[in-house]
């Protein structure tokens, strides 16, 4: 993740942190790579790997018509994806503090250096020109337009999540209901065959 290819020198410094303090602050805040290298070293937690299987689609076909093995491989590849989503969400989390992160520090830095020009000039900034100049910072605009991006790959993560655990959840309702529906016919035949050889002969007078 590089943030710092965008909102650099295009603005005079009046404005807001030079370029070197705009890295700097990236430097800082940019920490998302340092802990997935610590989660690996410490706990052998390493980066979610995609599935190699497509995610399923559960329809009425595919829930009447799998026997058992192929039944556990649905579920399987089901739970797969839903893990490597749970992860990837957590990863995008994470992206989104950082962004959230050096945005509220930048914008410190914008506000102070707005102020100390305009004390130089016998001028008081407003809160409307202070917000405005922080808005209006390439840098700032650039970081926004990231964690939108980034906003708006969690929603479709999270939404992708919760079909994957609707499917896992029909799936395995369905396959107890073939369970239970084997074990009571199963049951009911073995009932047969032993009550059979005990009922009492026919009375013939």
């Amino acid at each position: 993740m590089n943030q710092m290819t965008g909102g650099l020198g295009e603005l005079p410094l009046a404005v807001g942190p030079s370029d070197q303090q705009q890295e700097a602050l990236n430097q800082q805040w940019n920490t998302y790579h340092l802990i997935e290298a610590h989660l690996a070293q410490a706990w052998g937690i390493q980066p979610p790997v995609t599935p190699v299987i497509a995610i399923p689609t559960i329809t009425v076909e595919l829930l009447r018509g799998q026997n058992d093995e192929q039944y556990m491989e649905t579920f399987n590849a089901l739970a797969a994806w839903d893990n490597f989503i749970s992860e990837t969400i957590s990863q995008v989390q994470n992206i989104i503090t950082q962004l959230e992160n050096e945005m509220a520090d930048l914008a410190v830095h914008v506000e102070e250096n707005l102020k100390a020009t305009a004390k130089i000039e016998n001028k008081k900034p407003s809160a409307d020109d202070i917000k405005f100049t922080i808005k209006v910072h390439p840098r700032y605009r650039y970081l926004k337009l990231e964690l939108q991006k980034n906003q708006q790959i969690l929603t479709r993560l999270e939404a992708r999540q919760k079909s994957l655990s609707r499917s896992e959840r029909l799936l395995s309702r369905n396959i107890e209901l073939i369970k239970s529906t084997r074990e009571a016919t199963l049951g009911a035949g073995g009932m047969q065959k032993r009550a059979s050889p005990d009922l009492p002969p026919r009375f013939t007078p």
